[in-house]
């Protein structure tokens, strides 16, 4: 995908992750991870497929605010998208 199409693409993603439709659903957060996702949360701790499958959905979804989003490719077939993210509880 060309870079300048690959940014809002992924965007849209990490947006729609954050949604509670999405956060809710085992079968949405199934089908948009990958089977080898893993995040490393604020606190420094790592969570994976599994652990998000069975911890969001049981949660009452927060309200998520995403901003200053920075994507850099890192290889062919590889891209990063960094942002910062306001959790309110």
């Amino acid at each position: 995908m060309d870079s300048k199409l690959l940014t809002p693409h992924l965007i849209e993603l990490e947006q729609l992750l954050v949604q509670p439709a999405t956060r809710l659903s085992v079968e949405l957060l199934n089908r948009h991870l990958a089977d080898d996702f893993y995040e490393i949360a604020a606190t420094g701790r790592c969570f994976g497929k599994a652990d998000v499958l069975q911890r969001l959905p049981s949660e009452t979804p927060p309200v998520i605010s995403q901003q200053d989003f920075d994507c850099r490719v890192l290889a062919v077939g590889l891209a990063q998208l960094t942002y910062r993210a306001t959790i309110q509880r």
